[in-house]
């Protein structure tokens, strides 16, 4: 028991850090804290970078079978009340390794992010593609810079 704690301790210290090097949980059951935890990093992170923090955004993790096919996660938001729910897919669903898992997560809640800038913007089944189009370049370009600084 003690073991795993050091463990799970050294796993939340490193991604807190942002370290790159992340430790595999000594079992699964660190597993869900851990990504809870990551998560709620990177929330605060990027919603203070993205400039949303009047935005009341909370981020879910959900099985891969309660979202839309090909798709990681998304967001559903009100406008009037400025809040927001990020449902990103489950760890479990993810046939990659930790590491990359948590790698995915972060671009994931980036991306719903930026919706968000978006939202009051008019949308249609024709908007939608180009919007996806946009988001994702966007996501790419700030996660590169993000990783690469390090």
């Amino acid at each position: 028991m003690r073991a795993s704690l050091a463990v799970f301790s050294l796993c939340c210290a490193q991604l807190l850090a942002g370290s790159s090097a992340i430790v595999e949980p000594a079992s699964p059951v660190d597993k869900p804290s851990l990504i809870s935890a990551f998560m709620q990093q990177k929330l605060a992170l990027w919603q203070k970078r993205l400039r949303l923090q009047d935005w009341k955004i909370q981020v879910k993790v959900v099985r891969k079978s309660e979202l839309k096919p090909k798709t990681l996660g998304n967001v559903h938001w009100d406008l009037t009340t400025k809040s927001a729910v990020i449902r990103a897919m489950h760890f479990d669903d993810y046939a990659r390794d930790f590491t990359e898992v948590l790698e995915e997560l972060e671009v994931t809640i980036v991306h719903e992010l930026i919706h968000l800038h978006l939202a009051s913007l008019p949308r249609n089944e024709a908007s939608r593609s180009a919007e996806e189009q946009a988001v994702n370049t966007i996501v790419e370009a700030l996660i590169s810079l993000d990783r690469n600084k390090k």
